[in-house]
């Protein structure tokens, strides 16, 4: 499935900002993204909203538009070989006193789908591994406010409910274009691969923030 937004035309050399990520459905990417309107509105952090909502699975690396072209065919083969699966969002998390973010529930696939993909990026791609251990989270405000801010709204959110399940079919590359992260290509995991109990949920959105 090809979900490339339109682009700039721009020097074949020059390097852009790239990361690779789940992007949840609609239904559960708008009210994420309503989280981050009103973390905007109410405590001045519009960093979030740069972005649409995600997991990050391969942390920002820089190639040019020519060089990303054999990424886009590893992400798809990898994609090829891996079976959806079930994820859920339970709470909110914090890295203090920066981040608020959704936390998933502890999820083996998960797990395994950014292990494998980390490594294949490295082998395949010459990605570095990140050398941090994975902290799987979507991010809901970070990065421009100050301490007391995050506080008030840690203070709000911290012990606030937040539910929402969906399946993964999909892992998306985003590219870091006019000042927003978007979406250049969303690559479907098999369904081939899956038993008759799976149901996978509407695709990953290709939206521009």
């Amino acid at each position: 499935m090809d979900n490339r937004t339109p682009r700039r035309d721009r020097s074949v050399g020059e390097q852009e900002r790239w990361f690779v990520a789940i992007v949840p459905p609609d239904g559960v990417g708008d009210r994420v993204t309503a989280l981050k309107q009103d973390c905007a509105d109410r405590f001045g952090t519009r960093q979030a909203l740069k972005s649409p909502p995600h997991i990050t699975l391969i942390p920002p690396f820089e190639r040019s538009m020519a060089a990303v072209k054999p990424i886009r065919q590893v992400l798809a083969d990898f994609a090829r070989e891996r079976s959806p699966f079930a994820l859920r969002l339970d709470g909110f998390g914090a890295f203090v006193p920066r981040v608020l973010f959704l936390r998933p529930a502890a999820n083996p696939s998960l797990e395994i789908l950014r292990a494998d993909l980390a490594d294949r990026c490295q082998t395949d791609c010459q990605i570095p591994r990140e050398t941090r251990p994975f902290h799987a989270h979507m991010t809901v405000a970070f990065r421009d406010w100050e301490p007391a801010q995050f506080h008030a709204a840690w203070a709000e959110f911290g012990d606030c409910p937040f539910l929402a399940d969906f399946m993964v079919d999909h892992i998306v590359l985003l590219c870091h274009r006019d000042r927003c992260w978007q979406i250049d290509q969303a690559f479907r995991l098999s369904s081939d691969l899956v038993g008759p109990d799976h149901h996978p949920d509407t695709p990953a959105r290709a939206v521009t923030p």
